[in-house]
């Protein structure tokens, strides 16, 4: 009996090594693509408080309005790098 407990306790420790390696892959990619959401919306949080406080700055722009940079860094930021990192870090914390 104290075999047949050290058998299934050895291919628990398999399977979960084998699952922690495949999840390697899909982690560092929403680790990833979560700090590149970060990046774009640290620009275009920069863009919008220039434009707040200088709004003569790229004023040819019409896509580069206070009113319209500001919501894009605040989606980027709370649906791009939020959504990212929170279900890295919950597929994380599963394994």
């Amino acid at each position: 009996m104290n075999a047949s407990s050290t058998t299934s306790s050895a291919s628990d420790s398999i399977s979960a090594a084998e699952i922690d390696g495949s999840c390697r892959a899909p982690l560092f990619l929403m680790f990833l693509s979560g700090a590149i959401w970060l990046v774009i919306a640290s620009v275009f949080g920069l863009i919008a408080s220039l434009k707040f406080h200088m709004p003569g700055l790229l004023a040819d722009c019409a896509a580069l309005t206070y009113g319209r940079v500001h919501p894009v860094a605040t989606n980027a930021l709370v649906y791009g790098f939020g959504v990212q990192a929170g279900l890295g870090v919950a597929l994380w914390m599963t394994l």
